[in-house]
């Protein structure tokens, strides 16, 4: 995973080697979306992560907005106007192509839910084939996969349940409640979507 810091048609890399003015970097920074992973939990990182669960900062680690005041404060181009962060899976041997209209279909879901005034809501994200088999997604922060939430539950010794997952995570029954109506508008979202297009498991 990359972080790429784009900023006022300049695009640059926080790592060594980094190149600028690439369309393919300032594409991937033109959307607002990010990542919806296969399967996992993604945190709202509006609300006070003090007062979230142990388990919660285990599993979700450092939010990504301090991810990104850290980056901005030893930055050079971070008072560039239009500057931002974005967190970049580089992907090799897979066609992306699919993935990118995938992706267009999940955007215009999202936008037909709008339309409609559903309370439901999908992650739009990016994603740029630089060949048939190499390209660029952009990277969904403050998420973590349900595997990696299990493994922190069962080094715990918790049993390996996600409502027993949430409790812990969020200890205060409106922060409960609030993750609970967020993961149901989310999972009625991406069924519909799955049930319209035909979408199959594996």
């Amino acid at each position: 995973e990359l972080h790429l810091e784009l900023g006022n048609g300049q695009t640059t890399r926080e790592s060594p080697n980094s190149g600028s003015d690439s369309p393919l970097l300032q594409r991937l920074g033109s959307s607002t979306g990010k990542v919806k992973p296969e399967s996992g939990l993604q945190m709202d990182c509006s609300e006070d992560m003090r007062a979230r669960g142990e388990i919660s900062r285990m599993a979700f680690g450092t939010p990504w907005s301090e991810i990104k005041s850290q980056v901005c404060q030893t930055s050079p181009h971070c008072q560039t106007p239009g500057w931002d962060l974005l967190p970049v899976i580089v992907k090799a041997n897979d066609d992306l192509r699919q993935e990118r209209l995938a992706s267009q279909l999940i955007a215009w879901f999202g936008h037909v839910y709008r339309q409609a005034g559903l309370p439901m809501s999908v992650l739009e994200y990016n994603v740029m084939a630089t060949e048939s088999a190499a390209g660029m997604l952009q990277a969904l922060p403050d998420a973590a996969s349900l595997d990696h939430i299990y493994a922190i539950m069962k080094a715990k010794g918790m049993p390996l349940s996600l409502q027993v997952f949430m409790e812990h995570a969020f200890p205060s029954p409106e922060l409960l409640a609030a993750a609970r109506l967020r993961m149901a508008r989310s999972l009625a979202a991406y069924s519909l979507i799955c049930y319209v297009l035909a979408v199959k498991d594996r």
